[in-house]
């Protein structure tokens, strides 16, 4: 055999492995097996990853017809396969950053804490999906699947939305949301309440980025309250997370606002002191401002309570607002009344009805009992009721596990209790299957990856 042709084979084999490897993940997928509430996901990587691999196939087609031809080319041959060999680079590369994600999923230890971050996440995006549904609003939330959750190196949760660019994958979009969770947060698993406020960014992507909107809208609504101009500039930039944590209260009720006001108990120059240009509310003011968010939820006596509660520890530790924050609290009223009840063009019915957050995302007094209800069966070892979604039950534990901080033994057997639950109301079968029009979407992504990414190949032997 000639070294050209040596060549060719070895670059034809190596190019055909990657199909047969996602034709593999995509079975991982089918009814029955251990991924199929991954399957939309799988789904959507399969259809982007086909379109390169079909790219790749191409090139591969065209080296072999430039070896085929009389006389040959030797130097058209040696470009082209070299062409070859960095799609082929390209294309590992890209799948490498996706199935380093999905492979978490085969190790024991966390492949349950992944099942239930999934369903979790899941519960929280379909719900403003059958919402912006019903309410006839277009959206993209049937184009992109609900968010991929995976284990990351960190010490907070992160997502990255379809429109983030990534230079991890040349600066181009994404074909699904991601949600990456600390390793040692799936020891308080309760925890992934996180997933509420996550979530709810990769929601603000795909339902037509809302907070853009409430952006223009908040600067005209603060210039006409005498806000002063240096304060508007800030809660602008604070509006992304604010827009999150409100939904993600929406979506988890008062426990989310516990939660994140744990996360956030650092030294009180961590929590007090204002950050220029932070796209995160200084702690201090956040857990306020989510505090007087549930309080205007009207949820009953209870559920004030255990926010005050919650806000008077906060102060007792971190003392009275500064002068320097105190003015910010003033403006809590319009801003909760902005982001919650406006009605936005982003919310636009088929009818041309305008739509608010509160129309999307709620949750009321009876939702707040059922999920202190739910506590109270978690904690008497009593079965919990089919009538509390996931992304509220995740909350119930948390609120079992407040009770008991210092108890670690009783916290596991909570945990045992809490996913007993989630197992028996998980949804069954392969979930939120794609819409027709996403194929295209996901096809042109893939060509643009193929055509331009640069530099992902590197260098001979590294």
């Amino acid at each position: 055999m000639s070294l050209l042709n040596s060549r060719i084979r070895s670059l034809r084999r190596r190019a055909d492995s990657l199909p047969k490897e996602i034709e593999q993940w995509l079975s991982y997928a089918e009814a029955g097996r251990q991924f199929e509430r991954n399957f939309s996901q799988l789904q959507a990587l399969d259809l982007f990853m086909k379109q390169i691999c079909r790219r790749l196939e191409q090139a591969v087609a065209k080296l072999t017809q430039l070896a085929h031809l009389t006389p040959s080319n030797t130097a058209d041959i040696l470009n082209q396969a070299h062409s070859v060999q960095d799609g082929i680079v390209k294309a590992h590369y890209i799948w490498s950053y996706f199935r380093s994600k999905l492979e978490q999923r085969f190790v024991p230890q966390f492949a349950h804490a992944l099942f239930v971050a999934d369903v979790i996440a899941y519960d929280c995006y379909q719900t403003v999906r059958n919402n912006a549904d019903n309410l006839e609003i277009k959206h993209k939330l049937g184009l992109r699947d609900y968010p991929l959750t995976y284990l990351l190196e960190d010490f907070s949760p992160v997502t990255w939305p379809r429109t983030v660019k990534l230079a991890r994958l040349d600066h181009r979009t994404l074909p699904l949301p991601i949600i990456g969770v600390p390793w040692d947060h799936i020891s308080n698993p309760w925890e992934l309440l996180s997933l509420h406020h996550e979530v709810s960014h990769d929601i603000d992507a795909d339902l037509n980025e809302p907070v853009q909107e409430l952006a223009i809208c908040l600067g005209k609504q603060l210039s006409t309250t005498g806000n002063q101009q240096s304060r508007t500039s800030v809660w602008l930039r604070w509006l992304d997370e604010i827009f999150a944590d409100f939904l993600g209260i929406l979506l988890a009720g008062p426990p989310f606002v516990s939660f994140l006001a744990s996360f956030m108990t650092l030294p009180a120059k961590s929590v007090c002191s204002f950050v220029p240009n932070d796209p995160h509310p200084t702690p201090y003011l956040r857990t306020l401002l989510n505090g007087q968010f549930v309080r205007g939820l009207s949820l009953g006596s209870d559920a004030e309570a255990y926010i005050d509660r919650l806000l008077s520890q906060w102060q007792t530790t971190y003392g009275k607002p500064s002068q320097e924050l105190a003015p910010y609290i003033s403006d809590f009223g319009d801003i909760i009344e902005l982001i919650l009840s406006t009605k936005l063009q982003a919310f636009k019915g088929q009818n041309g009805t305008l739509h608010s957050l509160a129309e999307l995302a709620s949750f009321d007094d009876n939702d707040y009992r059922t999920q202190a209800d739910a506590c109270d069966h978690l904690l008497s070892n009593r079965e919990v009721g089919q009538n509390i979604p996931i992304r509220h039950l995740i909350g119930a534990a948390y609120i079992a596990v407040e009770r008991h901080a210092l108890d670690d033994k009783f916290a596991s057997e909570v945990l045992e209790r809490m996913n007993k639950a989630i197992e028996a109301q998980a949804p069954k079968g392969q979930l939120a299957l794609r819409t027709k029009q996403s194929r295209q979407l996901l096809e042109d992504l893939a060509n643009a990856y193929f055509d331009n990414a640069s530099g992902l190949s590197g260098g001979l032997y590294g």
